[in-house]
Parts: C-alpha cells; structure tokens; sequence
C-alpha cells in the first residue's frame, strides 16, 4: 500500500542515487567504499530501507559531496516528523481519526480526493473497511478500535445523501482491483463503487484505467494537468434504484499512451 512516508523514502533514496551518479560512482563501488553491502546501497536508493542520520552523512562524504549532508537529514526529519505526528493521532484509536475526519465532511460543501491503492473512505461497505483496520492496527500497533472505526466511517457515507454536498473522487481502477480483502468483500465493494457507465457509450468513464497518464498524481491530491475533470455520473452499477447520493462524481479518464 502506497504512503505519504514510503513515497518521501523513495524520494530521499532518487536523491541518493543523483548524488551518487553525480559522483562518478557505481553501487558496488560505492558500497566498497563505504564498507557496505551492496544490497544495503540499493535498499536506500530505491525506499525499501529507511536510511539513518549517520547513513546520510556517510553517503554524502562518500560521494564527495559532504555539504549535501544537511540536506538530505533535513529530509529526513521531514518525513520522520509527519510519521509521529500521524503515530501520535493514532494513540487513542481509530475512531477519534473517523471522527474528526466526519467533522471535516460536515463543514465543507465540496470534497476533492485522490485514491490509486484503496477504495476512498466514503464509498466503502462495513466488511470492506474492517479489512482496512484490522491492517492498519497491524500496521501502526495502534489501539485494536475496529469495531468503533468501522462505524464511525460507515456512519459518514449519511452525508452523501444531504443536499448541498458535492463530492468530487478520482480513483484509479487499481484501487479497485487490489486484492486488500477476501475475493467476496471485494467485489461487493467495486460493485458499489465501481465507474458509471456513460448514455453515449458502453465504457466505463469513472475510473482512470490503469493505463492512463497519471502524471503528477501523489497522495491524495491531484497536481498537473495529466488528468482532465468534467461531468460523469455517480459511480455505482448500471439500472440501480433507491436512493441516489446528493454529491456527484466528475471525471473523464485519460486515454493510454499511443
């Protein structure tokens, strides 16, 4: 699952590799240099491995570059910085981080995200989200809340049915492929979830495909002008009834590269 700290980590590690190569110098003759293994010089160039303070500052005066030091530490304490805080928000659970989240959903009239690895929030069903939690206390050995977290967010998805609330959600349809729970879970939640299908045309226009340009995309928010926004319908299976969410989904997908 793809986080604001691993892509910071894979950040810092394109960093190290620029000052690397800046420094005439391969990994194996870098890794010699250093007294490291090899694997150990990959692992930080591509974010599989969180560099410390003093593997920078060995980096940076092994390729020469000793002032890039305070650079990369700075880094560094960027993304260690937003881990703790995020670790700090999790110490009394799950459900205290649904519910501030629901506050922020009551104030606003419009919401904007981005999700390319899990369905957005607001659009999951209850089995669908207890899968996630059960990840992230894992993950993050935060408080086991999951009961109280699933409903909290489950209890959320009410604002999409009031008047005067516009939601705007671009996910990438590998969000909805991921395999994140049992095969069953999944597919109840992409068929809730899943691109409406446009009057004019039998494609699904939704969801960015898989194979669109998503260039600048990151996080939760989208950046650049890859991806072009205009009026599609609320995501959700074809000849559905009852009653239909309030907010409305904009989105044209781009096309694949030629």
């Amino acid at each position: 699952m793809s986080t604001d700290f691993q892509q910071a980590r894979i950040a810092l590690g394109q960093r190290l590799r620029e000052l690397r190569a800046e420094g005439g110098l391969t990994g194996r003759q870098l890794a010699d240099r250093l007294g490291w293994t090899q694997s150990k010089v990959s692992k930080l160039e591509t974010g599989r491995q969180t560099a410390t303070h003093d593997d920078l500052k060995t980096w940076a005066d092994g390729v020469g570059q000793s002032d890039a030091a305070a650079e990369l530490s700075a880094r560094l304490r960027a993304f260690e910085s937003g881990t703790r805080s995020w670790r700090r928000q999790l110490a009394a659970g799950h459900k205290p981080v649904q519910d501030a989240i629901a506050a922020e959903h009551e104030r606003s009239t419009v919401k904007r995200a981005w999700q390319n690895s899990v369905i957005v929030g607001v659009l999951q069903t209850a089995d669908y989200a207890r899968h996630i939690f059960n990840a992230y206390v894992g993950l993050h050995q935060s408080p086991r809340d999951v009961d109280d977290a699933v409903r909290a967010r489950i209890r959320r998805q009410e604002i999409l049915y009031r008047p005067g609330k516009r939601y705007h959600i671009i996910m990438w349809e590998a969000a909805l492929r991921a395999q994140l729970c049992p095969p069953a879970v999944s597919q109840t939640t992409r068929c809730r979830s899943g691109p409406a299908r446009s009057p004019r045309t039998d494609r699904p226009r939704a969801v960015p495909p898989v194979g669109a340009g998503l260039l600048g995309v990151r996080g939760t928010a989208v950046r650049g002008t890859a991806m072009r926004v205009g009026p599609d319908g609320w995501p959700g299976q074809a000849g559905s009834s009852g009653p239909q969410p309030t907010g409305s989904i904009e989105i044209l997908p781009v096309p694949a590269p030629a």
